[in-house]
């Protein structure tokens, strides 16, 4: 008889170790989000929904609305259906202390990031990286 307590008693002990290092697995990839980062789920196919479903304001929607205009972002969305390879994406991302209008593709693996846009007062604007600065698009 007190055999079999050992036995219940660490398949007991095992299902809580599994327990605790889901815990601790879990807490350490959310720790691994960038500040400022919101988590996303990858989606299965085309949409135009922001990346940050919880602010779809109209102004929001207008800026994404303004920057699928662009020429430059036309033709990436229509490279990236031509290699069907990635989906094309578009939403509005925290970036410094503001939100951008973010152009992007989804691979199986990863995100690309084509450019991100704002738009204040009409005024697009493009993200230099490599010059750290925004320039006018139109």
């Amino acid at each position: 008889m007190a055999k079999n307590q050992t036995k219940s008693y660490s398949k007991t002990n095992l299902k809580w170790v599994g327990v605790l290092l889901l815990i601790i697995v879990a807490t350490f990839l959310w720790s691994k989000l960038t500040p400022g980062q919101k988590p996303i789920s990858l989606p299965t196919k085309e949409t135009n929904l922001p990346i940050s479903t919880s602010d779809t304001s109209e102004t929001n929607q207008k800026a994404i609305a303004a920057v699928l205009n662009l020429q430059e972002v036309k033709e990436f969305k229509q490279a990236v259906s031509d290699n069907g390879k990635s989906t094309f994406q578009i939403g509005m991302e925290g970036f410094g202390d503001e939100e951008v209008v973010v152009v992007f593709e989804f691979f199986p693996d990863h995100r690309t990031t084509f450019n991100r846009y704002r738009v204040k007062n009409g005024q697009i604007s493009r993200y230099d990286v490599l010059e750290d600065k925004w320039v006018n698009v139109k």
